[in-house]
């Protein structure tokens, strides 16, 4: 991604934790089902669009905080007593070392320019889109 789009990312980022109501929009519908797939919590809309005047016309976004399920802590139950086996077997404490070759690498004496981060960035952006649609 090129520094501009990260930058208006940032900025959408930060617009989100100003107002969670944001997300509820329904251009953003997409990027909230997104977001639910990944397991997050999105804020509730509000119940009323119409100004509590016990507040002095401000919503109470605690409330809807309040209501969000907990997360689900890691629990130990105690797996440092259990053995677990694997099915790896060790003669020895110590593990050989490879002996094979080292692999070719890139020419150290190549210098990046921007046109060739450039393209190395579009090519891995293709290779993501296709490994994300899943043509491997």
């Amino acid at each position: 991604m090129d520094e501009e789009k990260i930058a208006q990312l940032k900025h959408f980022v930060d617009e989100c934790k100003s107002n969670p109501s944001i997300i509820n929009d329904p251009s953003l519908a997409f990027f909230k089902n997104y977001l639910k797939s990944l397991g997050a919590w999105i804020p509730q809309k509000p119940k009323s669009s119409v100004p509590d005047e016990s507040n002095n016309g401000t919503v109470d976004i605690e409330e809807d905080y309040a209501e969000a399920p907990k997360p689900k802590k890691y629990e130990d139950n105690d797996s440092e007593d259990e053995l677990i086996e694997s099915d790896i077997e060790l003669d020895g404490d110590i593990v050989e070392p490879d002996n094979d070759p080292p692999q070719k690498m890139g020419d150290p004496s190549v210098e990046v320019t921007e046109e060739s981060r450039d393209a190395a960035q579009m090519s891995k952006a293709k290779a993501m889109d296709a490994i994300f649609e899943g043509r491997l």
